[in-house]
């Protein structure tokens, strides 16, 4: 992965006299850049001036490129602005939770306070600048940071629509919008920025698209890299098995009603995190890998169509855990306790899970459906009646917990040598094989 810092200048860019950052909403057709609203005001210190027109707002990246600007939308109450701008992608992704005192940001934009600063004859990746940041205030409305050097409020200039971003194990979180330099006192300067979770509301009363990944809202955009983490010897006997899934899903993934975004939406307790990380639900691995299972499930038991009624379908008998430790055995009592209550009698719970230990067989972890076969550890330290009720309710109703990433690699990985000799002339020969290794851990046939 890039350098956190290299991924913030691609996305910071210059707009006329201030500065934005590259959002990507859920679309391959466009991006957007947010910023401060008066960056695209005809006077910046009176917005009854109105704003300037489309062609006379101009962008660029550090790259020096100039940006198509299709459209822009702004806040009726506070400091921000989105344009509507030709496709870019941005890994800068949004920080849903409020920041806390003493947390430290870093504000990044294009100042103006030398002679190198918005010199057009240098290159606009030499005219950013960034400060170190500590919050010191938050509020609803208004986040007030103070800069760690003691930076004058002209060196600010130019600022206005840069980003405060909060960088954690090396993913970057807009947490806020520049829009003031604020001096409370001769000796004291404070940056004031609007915190990014009010760019909701211009979503929403423009009908525009959220921001987040464009692969929520396709489970088309998934399907070249499904089964591509197979361990095969042969990359071959991978490229093919991955052709055949597609090919034998490819129509009703095109026509499929349900997208990643409706069933994080819609149904939430479909699929459920055992992460601490934000908006780890939105991982792609995870999508890929709830796309595999599909694609299973399709091979399984063809005559369900990708809608609705296929997701009700889905809710009632199979819940999904999803976690990224290294070895299953770190959420071992998180999973023996998650609560399958409203699963049907011999209903699913499909562990997501991609790390380098997993158990030895896919379905290993069923043992732990009888209390008395509890590890000490989740025995010992188990006193509510909730939880309890939890264990039971997987031996009565015989809910099967299963691995999906040790299933795909019994049924695929483990079983290469059959599939050597066959090419998609052997359409259902493969699909026999594929059939009578999965229904082995896994029935799709009809049950609620």
């Amino acid at each position: 992965m890039a350098n956190p810092q290299d991924l913030i200048i691609k996305n910071t860019v210059v707009i006329d006299d201030g500065s934005g950052v590259i959002l990507q909403p859920m679309t391959k057709e466009f991006s957007y850049v947010v910023t401060a609203k008066h960056v695209i005001q005809i006077d910046k210190n009176d917005i009854s001036k109105g704003f300037k027109s489309k062609d006379d707002i101009e962008v660029y990246t550090t790259a020096d490129t100039k940006i198509a600007l299709f459209d822009f939308y702004y806040h009726q109450d506070f400091d921000l602005a989105i344009l509507k701008v030709e496709y870019l992608d941005s890994d800068i992704l949004i920080k849903n939770t409020n920041c806390q005192f003493d947390e430290r940001l870093q504000l990044w934009g294009f100042p103006k306070f030398s002679a190198d600063h918005r010199n057009e004859e240098k290159p606009r990746i030499d005219w950013i600048e960034n400060y170190a940041a500590t919050v010191s205030s938050v509020s609803s409305n208004k986040l007030e940071c103070k800069a760690d050097d003691s930076v004058e409020k002209t060196g600010l200039d130019g600022f206005s629509g840069g980003g405060l971003f909060d960088i954690v194990s090396d993913k970057i979180y807009l947490a806020a919008i520049e829009y003031q330099v604020y001096k409370p006192d001769e000796y004291v300067n404070r940056i004031y920025s609007v915190p990014i979770k009010n760019i909701q509301k211009i979503l929403d009363e423009n009908d525009l698209l959220p921001i987040c990944p464009p692969y929520l809202g396709s489970l088309s955009e998934l399907t070249s890299e499904a089964f591509q983490s197979l361990s095969f010897f042969n990359p071959k006997t991978k490229e093919k098995l991955a052709k055949l899934f597609t090919h034998l899903s490819k129509d009703k993934i095109e026509q499929a009603s349900f997208t990643p975004y409706s069933l994080i939406k819609k149904n939430k307790n479909l699929i459920n995190e055992l992460n601490n990380e934000p908006k780890s639900i939105e991982n792609k691995e995870l999508w890929i890998s709830v796309l595999e299972f599909l694609q299973v499930y399709e091979l399984l038991d063809s005559q369900f169509e990708w809608d609705e009624e296929f997701v009700n379908h889905l809710t009632k008998n199979f819940k999904f855990l999803y976690f990224i430790d290294e070895s299953w055995k770190n959420k071992l009592k998180d999973v023996v306790l998650f609560d399958c209550g409203d699963l049907v009698n011999e209903g699913y719970l499909i562990l997501i899970h991609n790390g380098s230990e997993r158990p030895d067989k896919p379905d290993q972890l069923n043992q732990y459906r009888d209390p008395e076969n509890l590890p000490s550890f989740i025995s010992n330290g188990i006193e509510d009646p909730d939880s309890i009720a939890h264990i039971h309710s997987k031996r009565s109703k015989n809910i099967s917990i299963l691995h999906l990433a040790k299933l795909n690699k019994f049924s695929l990985s483990d079983r290469e040598a059959d599939f050597d000799n066959l090419t998609l002339v052997h359409l259902e020969e493969m699909k026999n094989q594929l059939i009578d290794s999965y229904s082995k851990y896994l029935s799709c046939g009809e049950k609620q």
